[in-house]
Formats: C-alpha cells, sequence, structure tokens
C-alpha cells in the first residue's frame, strides 16, 4: 500500500481539528425576519414594508396612502380632498378643477366675505361694499342719525280762499310761502359730524310745490279755519346755496284763518302750536267775487321746526 504524501496528511489534520458551523438558513439570533435588524420584516424599520417610515404604505410618510403627502387622500396635496391642489380664491382660476372658481368654490367660504368700505367686489357676486346684501347694517353702510333743527325767515305767506283758489288750482283754499331757510344738523353720535345749510323756499300753491292741499271744516281750535300740508323737495321749492345731504322738508301742517295774525303748526301728536305771527293784510279778490286773500308780510317765526332723519353729509 502506498501512503500519503506528508504534506497532505498535516493539511487534514488542521482541518478536523477546526469545528466546522452548520448552514440553517436562519436569521441571526433575537429576529424572526430575514434581515439584519431586530423587528419582523425585511428593512430597517418597525413596519412590514420596504421603505424607512412607519406605516404599511411603500412611500416616504407616514400616511396610509401611497402618495407622499402627509394626508389620507391619494392626490398630491396637502388637503383631505381628492383634487389635485387647493382652490386660490383670488386668481380667477379653477385651481381645484371642480368647475368651480375663486368664491364660486365652497372651499373659498371663510376667505370671501365682502368687506363693505373697499371698493372692491370681495365675494365675487358682482355687487360692490354696500350694494352687496352682506352689507346690510354693516356700520359702513348705514346712515348716522342726525337731529335737524330748521329756522325759517319768511318774507312773506299768502292765503287765497274762495272763487280765486278754487278757479285757479282747484282747491277750496290755497296759500303761498317764501323766504330764506337756515337749517342745523346735529349727530346723535357725540363723534359724528355735524352740517348746516341754508337756502331759498318758495313754496308757490301747486301738487309738487307744498302749500297747495287745503283742508276745510269748519273753524278747528288751535287750526283755524283751513289747515295746509307744508312740505319743500329740491329743486322743485327749495334751494339750497352749496351741497346740503338735506333732499325735503317733512310735511307738517300749518292752520290759518283770514285777518287772524297768528299761524300755527300741528306736532303731530294731537297739539297746534304758534308757528308764525305778524299783523295780517286784507288783500283784494283780483277780479274774482267771493273770494278771501290775506297776506302776512315777513312774519315771525316762534320756534323752530325739528325733526330726526338719517343722512350722510
Amino acid at each position: 500500500m502506498r501512503l500519503a504524501p506528508l504534506p497532505l496528511l498535516l493539511s487534514l489534520a488542521v482541518l478536523s481539528a477546526c469545528p466546522v458551523k452548520e448552514e440553517t438558513g436562519q436569521p441571526p439570533e433575537g429576529d424572526t425576519d430575514t434581515d439584519s435588524d431586530t423587528d419582523t420584516d425585511t428593512d430597517a424599520d418597525t413596519d412590514s414594508d420596504s421603505d424607512a417610515d412607519t406605516d404599511s404604505d411603500s412611500d416616504a410618510d407616514s400616511d396610509s396612502d401611497s402618495d407622499a403627502d402627509t394626508d389620507s387622500d391619494s392626490d398630491a396635496d396637502a388637503d383631505s380632498d381628492t383634487d389635485i391642489e387647493d382652490e386660490d380664491c383670488g386668481d380667477g382660476v379653477d385651481n381645484d378643477g371642480d368647475g368651480l372658481v375663486d368664491c364660486e368654490d365652497e372651499d373659498c367660504v371663510d376667505d370671501c366675505v365682502e368687506d363693505c368700505s373697499d371698493g372692491v367686489d370681495n365675494d365675487g357676486d358682482g355687487l360692490v361694499d354696500c350694494d352687496d346684501d352682506e352689507c346690510v347694517g354693516d356700520p359702513a353702510c348705514s346712515e348716522p342719525l342726525y337731529e335737524i333743527e330748521l329756522s325759517a325767515r319768511l318774507e312773506g305767506l299768502a292765503m287765497a280762499s274762495g272763487a280765486l283758489a278754487k278757479h285757479k288750482f282747484g282747491y277750496p283754499a290755497v296759500s303761498l310761502l317764501y323766504g330764506y331757510l337756515d337749517l342745523v344738523g346735529t349727530p346723535d353720535d357725540p363723534h359724528g359730524t355735524g352740517f348746516a345749510c341754508s337756502g331759498y323756499a318758495y313754496a308757490y300753491p301747486g301738487p309738487y310745490y307744498g302749500m297747495a292741499s287745503a283742508y276745510h271744516g269748519g273753524y278747528t281750535a288751535g287750526a283755524g279755519d283751513y289747515t295746509f300740508e307744508f312740505t319743500l323737495s329740491v329743486p322743485r321749492s327749495l334751494q339750497w346755496y352749496g351741497p346740503c345731504p338735506v333732499p325735503s322738508i317733512p310735511v307738517f301742517l300749518l292752520g290759518m284763518t283770514h285777518g287772524d295774525p297768528q299761524i300755527t303748526r300741528y306736532d303731530g301728536a294731537g297739539s297746534w302750536y304758534v308757528q308764525y305771527s305778524t299783523a295780517p293784510r286784507d288783500m283784494d279778490s283780483y277780479g274774482y267775487p267771493g273770494t278771501d286773500v290775506t297776506w302776512w308780510y315777513y312774519p315771525s317765526q316762534t320756534n323752530p321746526v325739528v325733526w330726526e332723519g338719517y343722512y350722510t353729509p
């Protein structure tokens, strides 16, 4: 028998002296998966997918959908709906692709509120500032309340009844008033702005000029024989010498009697007060038999006319 060479024998002796570990296909001790970390999946984090976050999808964010943002829908923006992007509420473009542009889109409810004093149609409904229904009651769209005091420096006041009044004007009695008016508006708000107006009035009998409607039912205590609706309006019977926010004088009643020096005014609450007073002069009938005409020259006003109203100076 032929013996093996000595070097080969020595090599076999060394190999037989070293222990050999058996290949089992198992992960390192303490881990049940096939990667090199200590969790149960095949990547380096604690979930069951192959990315580096903690959810179960395949993207790198922390939500449960497959896009790269942090919300739970399937689009790429940061909101929770499925449109492409958020609506820009002032660029005239349908950014989110729902067919609604800017303030027509319900996404813009909080952004599209009408500012009632900036001259802009903020909510896109075609109405600007105080023309928009949203501005009803807004302080910027409310006229301030004023107390108005009207004083008259009349040059003349006349009354005619009988044939002349009926023939010329169709009333049983008519009256004519003309003279100067001074008006002062005091704001109810102590921080408001007051105003003053001066002008000239000529209340000629007629359906648009005032002093034309006469009521006659016999003598009435305080009112006399006739009462007249007195009103003045711009531009027919009242002309202001400059801008004035008061377009007309409220209607009130004057009571007159031929030959009586006092002209009364009804206060609206059941009482008559002396408004003008001076010595009257009886005039001729101007060719109309049965006509009574009385003229009061430069009657003095005993108290101003006062009312409240909403005006914008």
